[in-house]
């Protein structure tokens, strides 16, 4: 029931009841305004039992036990003895009906015939609701704010619903003729801990669209909620949410701030925090004399520790860049359709905001612009430095609405399949608050442990001991071109400048390979500077694909997923610009890291090349892992593909590929697209994949001989030292040789010696580097070195390796 549906009466009788309880007793630290007598408060408990007993109540009062539920009488009573400070209309805790013996947590529901003790929680609940109703800052270009669905209801079938292309129609219309945001309303629900002083109000906000990287859908419910300690009236928490149950929300325990201040993201309405000095932005860690906005625990990733909060955050306030896409549904753009009259491309995100396709992208955009605060709400806009007044409604007032229809949008989401790309669409949806899990248990919506734990350890009632089944991750470039972040270059040549070849610029050699014209003419160490991994200063997007797809942003680079279910998964990330990663794993629950040790590889698509092989037809494929020789891992899991897979490197890099098939055999081979002929737009196979001890014979050969090549393009001038160097590589190589016929012989046992001396000369070879180390150049040096360590590593391998 909303303010304006009250009569007269019952607007007299909250505001008596509202005066009768405005204070507490001294022993609880409040001033008793009233100076109330005995006999005052045994005749308002008489008043009390008298109202019980008109309403058909066979309840017990004062110490005895409720019948069914266990739950004591001076318990609930404690629960409903809410206090409202003079004059200020504030309120803590909340009143508790007698017949909800369920253990927990719980909506407060009235019974079907009201009463004065009812009337009286529901002011209650509406006080403590005034008391921290949030102020709402939003984006400069943001189209949908915070409105009331019932203006756009429709009856269809018997029921009562509000349909997407009614509420997107409707609420264009009447913001272009309004020119401001057309009804703003702010939905409150207040739940109540059971046998606990502690109590949640949580504000609702409904969008008439979400248009986001990730997802497109009606009806946007995005949820702000404050647990409050109702002993004290202190706020115990505010958690903001994000975009899913998946990404972590924006939470803060103990708060300063009487009311808290909440930032939504531009299109996609998540809820950050603004409890420090400049509630108009956000701030993820504490400095510039003021504290962090959030006090969410760092992630940890394998065996590193991300020095940021796992948090969504607002990523565009953080000086990180979001790229939206434009929503279609049957095959065009959503405003094309003939039932959004009033909705046309302006009317969606558009601008520099918008990418059409991420695949079309050469490189991450770097134009995407940054948050810039624009309209802010507030409950009594006289009161607060805001500009637009909202009203405040029960969510009771929304019962009656039977659901929020609307057929399914879509985005495109690239996939890397072993023949071609696909695309993969996903939605995720939205449905009315009360058919939400964290409607009445607001814990779920508290996403970080030890906010979990905290609420645990002084209230009760409080799962903390939950597993949490997670994927995670943090999204690295793998590129030439200088960092975003850093603003330095990757390597020693490289500059901001530096454009990756043309195919016009491939020139071919005598032995047919392919190389670039920087290759062919090498200036500097004598290779092109080869790609390095970099932090990215645009997010990507990640799917998580099984049973139920769910796709999530990362934030500050961070792939995260929770309440992950037992099953098969594929995780692939995406990103405006960049080619695509995927893998395959079996989720056992717990903790599972992707990537190589939590690093999740990409690569912008103009560097882009993709690397495939087929061994269905052989021993299959179980796991891949690629090793640059500079940037060291960058791929590690089951590929995309049923014993087969295509990957995205870096084409100016140089790798080894270790593939497992499925009887555990390793096999690994060079690969180098700079001299492969790899242009981009053409993949580069492998051919018949094999495992065994050829495998690594033939792998050390090609390695052996980019190995000689680098010396003598890199040490030109060091007389003998080079000559050494030069001379144990030369014999190096005869060894492989002599071990690739006795493989072929299947001498195998005999082989195995021969890699063992082999092994012994690289040895001494990388230790002979070490004397030239002073006359190369950095990337160089490591190149080399990386190179030397890993055919003695791998020689070494393949002495056990058999045939």
């Amino acid at each position: 029931m909303s303010d304006d549906e009250r009569t007269d009466d019952d607007a007299g009788e909250e505001r008596a009841t509202s005066n009768d309880r405005r204070t507490r007793s001294d022993a609880e630290g409040r001033t008793d305004t009233d100076d109330r007598t005995d006999a005052d408060e045994r005749a308002r408990t008489d008043e009390r039992e008298s109202a019980e007993r008109q309403a058909g109540g066979d309840r017990a009062i004062a110490d005895e036990a409720v019948e069914d539920g266990g739950v004591e009488r001076r318990d609930l009573l404690k629960l409903g003895a809410l206090t409202l400070a003079v004059g200020g209309g504030t309120a803590v805790g909340a009143m508790l009906s007698a017949d909800q013996d369920r253990e927990g947590l719980g909506p407060t529901e009235s019974p079907p015939t009201a009463s004065s003790k009812e009337s009286t929680a529901e002011s209650e609940h509406r006080a403590l609701a005034e008391q921290f109703a949030p102020d709402l800052y939003f984006d400069v270009r943001e189209l949908w704010y915070p409105t009331d669905p019932r203006r756009y209801i429709s009856e269809r079938g018997g029921e009562t619903v509000v349909d997407g292309f009614d509420a997107l129609d409707g609420y264009t219309k009447d913001r272009r003729e309004a020119e401001a945001p057309p009804a703003p309303t702010v939905f409150y629900n207040v739940v109540d801990y059971r046998d606990s002083s502690l109590s949640v109000v949580q504000y609702w906000l409904y969008s008439a669209f979400d248009q986001f990287t990730t997802n497109f859908h009606w009806h946007d419910w995005e949820l702000f909620q404050v647990f409050v300690n109702g002993d004290t009236g202190d706020p115990v928490l505010y958690t903001g949410s994000a975009h899913s149950k998946s990404v972590p929300n924006n939470e803060f325990v103990d708060p300063e701030a009487d009311r808290p201040s909440v930032l939504s993201e531009v299109g996609s309405h998540a809820s950050a925090l603004g409890v420090n000095g400049r509630p108009r932005t956000f701030q993820r860690l504490a400095g510039d004399g003021f504290i962090a906005d959030i006090t969410n625990e760092a992630v940890e990733i394998g065996d590193r520790t991300v020095r940021v909060p796992a948090a969504y955050g607002l990523p565009r306030d953080e000086g990180l860049r979001i790229p939206y896409i434009v929503p279609e549904l049957d095959g065009a753009p959503l405003y094309d359709h003939e039932r959004l009259p009033n909705v046309s491309a302006d009317d969606l995100l558009s601008g520099s905001l918008v990418v059409r396709n991420f695949a079309e992208l050469a490189n991450p955009p770097e134009d995407i612009p940054l948050r810039e605060t624009g309209l802010s709400f507030g409950f009594d806009a006289a009161t607060r430095d805001v500009e637009v007044e909202y009203d405040l409604v029960s969510a009771e007032d929304l019962r009656h609405i039977d659901g929020f229809t609307g057929p399914q949008l879509r985005f495109e989401f690239t996939v890397p399949k072993f023949v071609e790309d696909s695309f993969a669409h996903h939605l995720t949806a939205t449905t009315a608050p009360r058919e939400q899990p964290r409607f009445s248990d607001p814990v779920v919506d508290v996403t970080d442990p030890q906010h979990r734990a905290t609420l645990a350890e002084r209230y009760g009632g409080v799962d903390s001991d939950e597993t949490e089944n997670r994927v995670v991750g943090v999204v690295r470039e793998l590129t030439t071109r200088p960092s975003a972040a850093e603003g330095e270059t990757s390597g020693d040549e490289s500059t901001a400048d530096d454009e990756p070849p043309t195919d016009d610029e491939l020139t071919p050699t005598n032995d047919g390979t392919v190389t670039t014209d920087e290759e062919s003419t090498p200036a500097g160490d004598g290779a092109p500077t080869p790609p390095s991994l970099h932090e990215s200063n645009v997010e990507s997007v990640a799917l998580l694909e099984s049973e139920n797809p769910t796709a999530v942003p990362t934030w500050n680079g961070v792939v995260s997923f929770t309440g992950v279910t037992r099953e098969s998964h594929r995780l692939t990330v995406n990103g405006a610009g960049r080619a695509p990663y995927a893998e395959t794993f079996e989720f056992d629950g717990g903790t599972y890291t992707a990537g190589v040790d939590g690093v999740v590889t990409v690569v912008p698509n103009e560097e882009a090349v993709k690397v495939r092989a087929d061994a269905s037809q052989q021993s299959g494929i179980t796991n891949v892992r690629f090793e640059e020789d500079v940037a060291g891992p960058v791929y590690d899991g089951r590929p995309d593909g049923d014993d087969r897979f295509g990957i995205y490197v870096n084409r100016h890099g140089t790798y080894t590929a270790e593939v497992t098939d499925r009887e555990g055999s390793v096999g690994v081979f060079r690969v180098t697209p700079g001299t492969n002929g790899a242009s981009g737009d053409e993949p580069l196979t492998i051919d018949a994949p094999e495992t065994g001890k050829r495998s690594f014979v033939t792998f050390l050969q090609s390695l052996l001989d980019e190995i000689l090549t680098g010396v003598r393009d890199a040490v030109d001038e060091l007389g003998p030292l080079r000559e050494l160097l030069l001379a144990l590589l030369r014999h190096a190589r005869r060894l492989v040789d002599e071990a690739l016929e006795l493989v072929d012989r299947d001498d195998i046992e005999e082989a195995g010696e021969e890699l063992g001396v082999l092994a012994d000369v690289l040895r001494v070879t990388g230790e002979s580097l070490d004397a030239l180390g002073w006359a190369l150049s950095g990337t160089a040096e490591t190149r080399l070195r990386n190179q030397l360590e890993q055919a003695r590593r791998r020689a070494e391998q393949a002495v056990e390796v058999p045939a």
